[in-house]
């Protein structure tokens, strides 16, 4: 038979990945999203303060570790039993460390996002295992001294417990990878959706805040700080999703 004749054989091999390729991404999307609809569903509830703590906390410390990089140091971060916190600092320039708060913590987000993808690939077997290996310990010794910072600027009981509990979360997290991953990932989604959450609350007020704050010091107004933080947080999640589309 001539070549114009036959037919191309395509094998089965090859289709079966690519249709399993196409699952894993699905798969992978339809994690982010679900979890992205939890994420709002909590913040409509009581049920949802416990996960606000970990954006709480990042936040403060995104002030302090910017006031750290501007010349200055930390005296003391608080968590408040109603979700609430503060960073009390001192740095050479304010600017920085006041747009920090709202413009890392979707950034730490990612990283624990992140933790929740290097933990569920930490220890396969395969060519990449190095890699892995060294994504994983890369981004839990970043969230080990973040935590750190937090430890030895504790100044009362309540910051002691709350911080205390998330580190225990984390760490159970690590320790039960099974089911740690997905919660990981979820927590960081939450914590890029409460930014947009309570950065939408700034909108309610114009004589207190790290957007009030940044206006003071600045002149730009406020609302343009505040669609800074969000289009931060919409990259972030974003980036995200992406990620987890060309992931096979």
């Amino acid at each position: 038979m001539s070549e114009q004749g036959r037919k191309p054989s395509v094998s089965h091999s090859a289709n079966k990945a690519a249709k399993k390729t196409g699952a894993h991404r699905l798969s992978g999307l339809s994690w982010m999203i679900i979890m992205v609809v939890l994420a709002l569903l909590l913040k409509l509830s009581i049920s949802g303060l416990p996960f606000s703590y970990f954006t709480t906390y990042f936040h403060e410390l995104g002030h302090g570790l910017m006031a750290v990089m501007m010349g200055g140091e930390i005296d003391r971060i608080e968590l408040n039993l109603d979700g609430s916190g503060a960073c009390y600092y001192w740095a050479k320039s304010h600017i920085l460390p006041a747009f920090a708060g709202y413009g890392f913590t979707p950034i730490f987000g990612a990283l624990v996002f992140f933790l929740g993808l290097a933990i569920r690939n930490h220890g396969r077997e395969g060519a990449n295992q190095i890699k892995q290996a060294v994504k994983y310990w890369l981004v839990v010794g970043l969230l080990a001294i973040m935590f750190s910072v937090g430890l030895m600027h504790i100044r009362d009981m309540m910051t002691a417990i709350i911080l205390l509990g998330l580190i225990t979360v984390m760490v159970a997290a690590l320790y039960w990878p099974r089911y740690g991953h997905l919660f990981l990932k979820f927590i960081g989604i939450f914590m890029m959706i409460d930014v947009f959450a309570k950065a939408s609350y700034l909108f309610s007020y114009s004589d207190k805040g790290d957007h009030h704050a940044l206006w003071q010091l600045t002149g730009i107004p406020m609302v343009v700080w505040i669609l800074i933080w969000f289009a931060i947080s919409g990259v972030a999640l974003f980036y995200t999703a992406w990620l987890l589309y060309r992931m096979k």
